[in-house]
């Protein structure tokens, strides 16, 4: 059993769980800027980024987007090919088309310059 599944998720946040390589594909095509949460259930380390995040979180409650890596690595490895980033876990990821505007993970991964890289 993981610490944090999808039908636990914090209700501050609008996260859409993003679940197929061809939804990441139409996030690229879109123009929008994206946040892309990439976290592991089984990683406290993952599970206490996941929880700053939520707990300081002020910004937009659309385009943001959450990936269970342990059920979708194909989509992250997918992610890392395209923005030509590091898989890493967790991961917060800032994207518009596939330029990368902010990445960061573990406890390097700050609120405030996803929030103003969302802007």
């Amino acid at each position: 059993m993981g610490f944090y599944n999808s039908t636990e998720k914090n209700k501050k946040l609008n996260w859409t769980d993003l679940t197929s390589i061809s939804q990441f594909s139409e996030l690229t095509q879109s123009g929008k800027k994206i946040l892309i949460f990439k976290h592991s259930t089984r990683c406290i380390i993952s599970k206490m980024a996941l929880n700053q995040l939520e707990e300081t979180w002020s910004g937009p409650q659309e385009n943001i987007y959450f990936l269970d890596i342990l059920n979708h690595r194909d989509i992250s490895n997918r992610i890392a090919e395209e923005l030509k980033i590091i898989h890493q876990s967790p991961q917060a990821i800032v994207f518009q088309r596939v330029e990368v505007l902010y990445h960061d993970s573990h406890a390097n991964i700050s609120t405030s310059a996803i929030e103003k890289n969302l802007k």
